[in-house]
């Protein structure tokens, strides 16, 4: 599994020009800013921590009406944890950030015979497959977590539909999934759009988004039941959400 390049963008950028990486994978953590990015014509909102997984020969692009940041490698013989495009976040402490950031800071100053990118690579690597689900999941659960990161901004999203699309009855998906991540689909959808929600109300001073239109653009479409399923996991309404 040879690293082939690590790096970050120039600056803060506005877009990033559709390309492809022929055979090889690229994983990029966005640092700073918002937007969407398309993966053969589907879209995948980002915002800082957001980790994406590009498969190889996949046609992407970004683009971010305020800027973005990010930093990024690319490898070839990915494990087989690694299938389609995949959507993640890093965690509170940044982590993944971290060991990404020294990464591309250590490949763009390394020397040839340095084995220290290597090892960076493959701790990153590690740290963003725990990302992806709890050590050992169960496959099945964790394609079905994928999908739903990769649709929880939808708010036409139908986990019945998702849950259906496997081969399997939905109810025998369902059991697996909450074994696997002990909550519900649904549960675990709110959940995710909830963190969407936590970001761009932080991001209010800036933006001026209205609650609803953060709500709206998470993947709520009632305000009644953002404001309520918010103030359950968070514990204070959107609109009492410290800035």
């Amino acid at each position: 599994m040879p690293l082939i390049y690590a790096g970050r963008s120039n600056g803060v950028l506005k877009n990033c020009g559709a390309h492809r990486h022929r055979n090889y994978f690229e994983i990029t953590l966005n640092c700073e800013g918002s937007g969407v990015e398309y993966v053969d014509g589907k879209e995948y909102p980002f915002f800082p921590g957001s980790i994406h997984v590009i498969p190889p020969d996949a046609v992407h692009y970004k683009i971010s009406d305020g800027g973005f940041a990010d930093v990024y490698f690319t490898f070839s013989d990915a494990p087989g944890f690694f299938s389609g495009t995949m959507i993640s976040q890093d965690d509170e402490e940044k982590n993944v950030e971290k060991i990404m950031s020294l990464l591309a800071s250590r490949y763009l100053s390394s020397k040839p015979g340095d084995p220290m990118p290597e090892e960076l690579f493959r701790l990153a690597i590690r740290l963003i497959s725990e990302r992806f689900g709890p050590e050992a999941a169960d496959p099945l659960a964790e394609k079905v977590a994928c999908r739903l990161r990769a649709s929880f901004a939808d708010p036409e999203t139908d986990i019945t539909e998702i849950l259906s699309g496997f081969g399997y009855s939905a109810d025998h998906v369902r059991r697996r999934f909450a074994a696997a991540y002990k909550t519900s689909p649904q549960q675990y959808l709110i959940s995710l759009r909830v963190e969407c929600a936590k970001h761009l109300l932080s991001l209010r001073p800036k933006t001026f988004m209205s609650v609803s239109q953060i709500g709206e653009t998470c993947g709520f479409l009632d305000p009644v039941y953002f404001s309520r399923a918010f103030k359950k996991l968070v514990g204070v309404p959107p609109s009492e959400y410290p800035l």
